[in-house]
């Protein structure tokens, strides 16, 4: 019974299905191709998922299929159930170690090199990006602190911004509220528009952004930081939404469908720590990459990794970066994204956060950049150089994967498909591909 989950014991019939309009487009084709529809229809998942993730046909059907009927059901497995990392022992794995009285932080960096299971993850990203102390005796005082900070720091950077609905609150905005609010209107991250529609997460998602640009006004608010914050508020809301409501062994999750069967579980409270976890993470991400544009002394941290992602490349495929230059493409063209959003607009987010997995795990070694930061925003020296060095072997392999269909391009047709490479349809193997061909490229590599 371990792949069944309990999490839909207490509610009922309606909370669990919705209607076709409520579908993602994708789900739609869910039968039928490769697209990225991850809801159940027709009772059953196992259509899309064990094309897409051979493993799931390692699991009785029964606890593969959605116990309904109905064809509108929306009831989603976690995409982490169909890798080996879920399997019997490994959630009991970190909770041996989250459990002790001062968490071992390299057994846990350790552990999460290979993917963290999706019920923990909210504790276990806390606890390697600094913000969660490992000493358990310490962690509600922190935490404690730590959030009232954070809403002290609200009061005082926002007021009256970011609490009203929109229409009441525009003209209470400043140049760079309104620059904000802009971005978080089209903020809508693949797999989770529903969520970051709810104008409740839009709040939440611009008041991190704002606190964040005042505390930091040397830098300041910039495109793309929007995207950065992403991938927190998807963990930790979901995290706070259901840590007290499900066993360890529960692979259920129903995030997606905030502001349909979830939205009872969506808090203000709830959200309210989801926020506060997002921002101090936020805090700890920039700062290791501060570091790194301060020992770089690049402007940003996207040019750095640019002039390392060119070295690379010229070792590791030299024909590619030739027709680039014969076809007058630089790497600015396509990549300063890359660097700048961390893969949040090329990956698929149930993608993007396992890479994200393997960022936060990475260690500190002889190449880190994540020295001591000078702000005390954060507990940043525990986090490694993962969103920084590491992110360029990711950038390196990913690009070298499409050098077969660039070197058939010319000028325009290269910009156009590295913008938007046809990395929509991957899967988690896909990913693992990738993760892998870095770790090759850091051994083999050095820059």
């Amino acid at each position: 019974m371990r792949y069944k989950s309990n999490l839909f014991a207490d509610l009922s019939d309606t909370q669990l299905h919705g209607s076709p309009s409520l579908l993602p487009e994708s789900a739609a084709s869910a039968g039928g191709g490769p697209g990225r529809g991850r809801y159940a229809r027709n009772g059953s998942i196992a259509s899309i998922g064990v094309s897409r993730y051979p493993e799931m046909a390692n699991i009785p059907r029964e606890y593969r299929d959605c116990p309904c009927s109905r064809d509108t059901c929306f009831v989603k497995l976690y995409d982490e159930i169909t890798l080996p990392l879920m399997g019997p022992g490994r959630v009991e794995s970190f909770e041996s170690v989250l459990n002790q009285p001062e968490v071992n932080i390299e057994h846990l960096r350790t552990l999460s090199n290979q993917g963290i299971p999706a019920p923990i993850r909210g504790m276990v990203w806390q606890i390697l990006l600094g913000y969660l102390p490992a000493k358990a005796s310490f962690r509600e005082s922190i935490l404690h602190a730590k959030r009232t900070r954070y809403s002290d720091l609200v009061k005082s950077s926002c007021g009256d911004s970011f609490v009203l609905p929109y229409v009441q609150m525009k003209p209470l905005l400043n140049e760079t509220a309104q620059l904000i609010r802009v971005d978080v209107e089209r903020t809508r991250p693949d797999g989770y528009v529903k969520k970051f529609s709810t104008e409740e997460v839009m709040q939440s998602l611009s008041r991190v952004l704002l606190v964040w640009s005042v505390q930091h006004p040397a830098v300041g608010y910039f495109q793309g930081l929007n995207d950065l914050v992403c991938p927190l508020l998807i963990v930790f809301i979901d995290y706070h939404m259901f840590k007290d409501r499900r066993y360890a062994t529960d692979d259920y999750n129903l995030s997606d469908s905030i502001g349909d069967g979830c939205s009872q579980y969506l808090t203000p409270a709830v959200l309210a720590l989801a926020e506060a976890d997002a921002y101090w993470c936020l805090c700890a991400i920039l700062d290791s990459l501060f570091a790194y544009v301060e020992k770089s002394k690049c402007g940003v941290h996207a040019e750095g990794m640019m002039i390392e992602l060119d070295l690379i490349m010229n070792q590791i495929d030299s024909p590619l970066m030739d027709h680039l230059e014969a076809q007058g493409v630089e790497l600015v063209h396509f990549a300063f994204r890359w660097m700048l959003c961390l893969f949040i607009r090329e990956l698929h987010m149930d993608l993007l956060i396992p890479l994200w997995d393997f960022y936060i795990a990475y260690p500190r070694g002889a190449k880190n950049i994540a020295t001591t930061p000078k702000s005390p925003s954060s507990n940043a020296p525990l986090l490694g150089d993962g969103f920084s060095h590491l992110h360029v072997y990711v950038c390196a392999a990913f690009l070298r994967h499409w050098s077969a269909d660039v070197v058939k391009k010319e000028f325009m047709g290269i910009v156009q498909f590295l913008q938007n490479p046809p990395a929509g349809n991957w899967g988690r193997p896909d990913l693992e591909t990738l993760i892998k061909d870095a770790r090759t490229l850091t051994n083999n590599h050095k820059i």
